[in-house]
């Protein structure tokens, strides 16, 4: 082997070994970028609805956060969250009240879970024996629309 070939072996390896690095100097440019895009993301997305102290526990109080009615309240040391409209006629929610892990709507007693928003309950509408019903439609309901809650540096913070 001579010294010629050796050196152009060598030239070949520092050029691999230059454009790998130039690879992963991207690589980690690109993870920092995409981390810092992320941040960026949760922050602009977090709202500050009240400081941590307004919520007591076993209480839930509304709040309009960006034009949105939301109920924030504390049950058991947990924060919950979730929209003002019930999901069955839009009632206001927040004129229902709480019943161990449930919100129960004021106007026809549907029963949502306050940490999961599904349905859980619905009172039955029949007001005699003889009473039949319509359709059974009106009786439809989605889930509560649940907002993620975070409580930091005494203030209560939720994700929209």
């Amino acid at each position: 082997m001579s010294i010629e070939s050796t050196m152009a072996d060598l030239e070949q390896v520092q050029k691999l070994i230059t454009s790998h690095l130039a690879n992963y100097r991207y690589l980690c440019f690109r993870i920092r970028s995409v981390k810092k895009a992320q941040e960026m993301v949760v922050d602009d997305m977090l709202r500050r609805v009240c400081s941590s102290d307004q919520i007591k526990e076993d209480t839930m109080q509304f709040f309009a956060v960006e034009h949105i009615e939301v109920i924030v309240g504390r049950k058991r040391g947990k924060l919950f969250a979730f929209n003002n409209s019930c999901p069955h006629r839009g009632a206001s929610l927040s004129k229902g009240e709480l019943k161990d892990n449930r919100i129960v709507c004021y106007m026809h007693g549907y029963e949502y879970d306050i940490f999961t928003g599904r349905l859980e309950n619905m009172k039955s509408w029949k007001k005699e024996k003889t009473w039949i019903e319509q359709n059974p439609e009106w009786r439809k309901s989605g889930n509560l629309t649940i907002y993620p809650v975070v409580e930091e540096n005494g203030s209560i913070f939720l994700i929209i």
